[in-house]
């Protein structure tokens, strides 16, 4: 496990969050969009791990999955 933290301009950031947000199908304000051009396309977590001499392998392992249909407020006694 790697803990990395990359510092971001609080500019990058809202670029950031502006690409995160269109990418998730929200529409955005001409205001926001402007802010896109001009700054360059982010590279892709592939490249930026590369960077740091890391890559990422795709494994197949079984998953433990809880399913609740239904949750119910009980009175409890105090």
């Amino acid at each position: 496990m790697y803990d990395v933290a990359f510092d971001l301009s609080p500019e990058d950031y809202r670029v950031l969050l502006i690409r995160v947000a269109v990418a998730a199908g929200l529409v955005m304000s001409p205001d926001a969009l402007r802010k896109l051009d001009g700054s360059p396309a982010p590279a892709s977590l592939f490249e930026g791990l590369s960077k740091f001499g890391l890559k990422l392998e795709a494994h197949k392992a079984p998953l433990d999955v809880l399913v609740i249909d239904s949750v119910r407020k009980t009175p409890t006694e105090n």
